[in-house]
């Protein structure tokens, strides 16, 4: 029994004298610059998500998709870009947009397009809450090449 205790209060007293690093800092004031630009977070007011999508079949339909959705917003829109890139920029090819005065709003089209060239989908994102735009979040999908 003394065995048993012996152990227990070894095991105890090993735990306790393991050393923890601390991150604190002498001064409060000071700041870490590599903290501040490594670790950004994004946050919005109400918008819960914000979901777009493209594909582009083998004979040029491109499909494309938009969605957003809030937590309390009572007018919502989204707006897609379907941009090519020419010439080293990204250029607006067709838009779509449209407007709901729900949580949700949707866009979901096809549009056909040219060979050649590569592709992507920005959608923007709107939540108005009393009145007020509160959110405009962005997403752009992937390139497509086509």
């Amino acid at each position: 029994m003394k065995l048993k205790t012996f152990i227990i209060f070894a095991l105890v007293l090993a735990v306790f004298s393991i050393t923890v690093p601390s991150n604190a800092r002498e001064d409060p004031t000071e700041v870490s610059i590599e903290a501040t630009f490594l670790e950004p977070v994004l946050r919005y007011v109400d918008v819960q998500s914000l979901k777009g999508g493209l594909d582009i079949s083998s004979s040029g339909k491109a499909s494309v998709f938009g969605q957003i959705l809030a937590r309390t917003a009572e007018k919502t829109r989204v707006t897609l870009y379907l941009k090519r890139y020419i010439n080293g920029n990204w250029v607006t090819y067709k838009s779509w947009s449209n407007t709901e005065y729900s949580r949700v709003c949707t866009v979901l089209e096809d549009y056909y397009v040219p060979q050649g060239y590569q592709y992507k989908l920005y959608v923007y994102g709107y939540a108005w809450v009393d009145g007020v735009l509160v959110d405009t979040p962005l997403y752009i999908t992937d390139t497509v090449y086509y």
